[in-house]
This record gives C-alpha cells, structure tokens and sequence, in this order.
C-alpha cells in the first residue's frame, strides 16, 4: 500500500501484529481512520499522525485481505 500511496503512507513499522504507519497530519489520519470505522475496520490513533492496528491474535488471510481491502478503498 505504500508504493500505491506514497504520498500518503510513510514510515511503515512494526513487528508481528503491532503496525503503524503515519499520514501527513492528524487531519488526514483522522479522515482515514473514520473512513476505515464506517466500513467496520478499528483502527487507533497514536501520537499526531500516525494510524495503528491492533488485530486480534488469531484472524484468517480473508480478514487480512478484508481489512486491507477496506484500507485501500478508503485511502482511494
């Protein structure tokens, strides 16, 4: 998703299930991240600019694919 929405997505971390990533601003990351709870995708808010995922210790490739397809069509 980073290569698809550089100008967006920078500084991709995490190890395991503990991911973030920031946004330009706070605005942006607050768009994104009601965008992604109005399509049923929980996300967190850290620090001014950056989104986080906490996802549930056992979840399924569908649920992957799911939620990144939920964050891609929000991010379009």
């Amino acid at each position: 998703l980073q290569s698809e929405f550089a100008a967006v997505i920078s500084n991709i971390r995490g190890r395991g299930l503990l991911l973030a990533f920031d946004l330009p601003d706070g605005e942006h990351r607050n768009e994104l991240r009601q965008g992604c709870w109005d399509r049923g995708l929980a996300t967190l808010p850290c620090g001014p600019r950056s989104l986080r995922f906490r996802p549930p210790l056992v979840f399924s490739k569908a649920e992957v694919d799911k939620a990144l397809g939920t964050l891609r069509s929000v991010l379009a």
